[in-house]
């Protein structure tokens, strides 16, 4: 008694087909804006949309911010686009 599936398919040929499967594409990780600190004092501060903590001062001058923070960050008048 023969196999089902030599009965199906001839000699030399699979049921079976290889499928080329792509890599999933890189996670985006969102685009930061880079803004300049115009104040004299250390500061640290909560993006208002983002939550994210930005830390900046004297030696830290150019802060990279995600951008749904830059907005307000720059109506607030201490920071400039870098």
């Amino acid at each position: 008694m023969s196999c089902c599936s030599r009965l199906r398919h001839p000699p030399g040929r699979s049921a079976f087909r290889p499928v080329a499967i792509a890599p999933p594409p890189p996670a985006a990780e969102p685009a930061s804006q880079s803004l300049r600190y115009l104040g004299k004092h250390p500061l640290a501060l909560k993006g208002p949309a983002s939550r994210k903590l930005y830390r900046m001062g004297p030696g830290q001058r150019v802060v990279a911010v995600d951008p749904v923070d830059v907005a307000a960050l720059l109506r607030s008048g201490l920071f400039e686009p870098a």
